[in-house]
């Protein structure tokens, strides 16, 4: 089974216990990385990715969905200037995580249903979730966490929600198979674990 670093970490991992647990008998491998790995290549049976799959290709199933967030740090939001509108965060510190498909343009949706659409600046950058909260944390910006990565930090009080009453398009959490005909009963029956999990959380 394959999952971004991050999510198997926080997510991930105690769906895998949970169904190590159901079926002792199984030997399961958790292989966690933030690129996208050839699965055939490496042998994997399945893969959790989140986001919008790129390859249309892919034989791939939904199992849920997550929230994103604009947060910064408590210090960076005292020295910068007040956002109100999304239209605002044009003129912040945009740290961008490249791991996404258009990592500087965001859609925002208010609760009365306006959209904006705006185009960040940003001159730091990272590829992975983890840094990138790290990042936040530290002042350095502003920027989009899952809901999952930032979780922790909005409970502490260490990052708080920008502009909580317009929200970003939902993500998806997707199982996806090898390529080819077979989709081995195994595979099969974590993906059908996990999207009853995550529906049970």
């Amino acid at each position: 089974i394959a999952a971004p670093l991050e999510y198997a970490g926080q997510v991930a991992s105690h769906a895998v216990a949970a169904f190590a647990a159901a079926h002792p008998a199984l030997e399961i491998d958790l292989r966690a990385s933030d690129r996208v790995v050839d699965l055939l290549q490496e042998g994997i049976d399945v893969a959790l990715r989140l986001g919008w799959l790129r390859d249309s290709t892919l034989r791939a199933v939904k199992l849920g969905e997550f929230e994103q967030f604009v947060v910064a740090a408590p210090s960076y939001l005292e020295a910068a200037p007040r956002i109100s509108r999304p239209d605002d965060l044009a003129r912040h510190r945009w740290i961008s995580l490249t791991l996404m498909q258009t990592p500087l343009t965001w859609k925002f949706t208010s609760s009365r249903g306006q959209s904006r659409t705006v185009r960040m600046a940003s001159k730091l950058r990272t590829d992975a979730v983890a840094p990138l909260r790290g990042l936040l944390l530290a002042g350095a910006g502003i920027s989009a966490l899952d809901e999952y990565s930032a979780a922790d930090a909005l409970g502490t009080g260490a990052l708080v929600r920008v502009l909580p009453q317009w929200h970003l398009k939902r993500g998806g959490i997707h199982a996806v198979f090898p390529p080819g005909r077979f989709v081995s009963a195994k595979a099969r029956a974590f993906a059908e674990f996990y999207k009853t999990w995550l529906a049970s959380r």
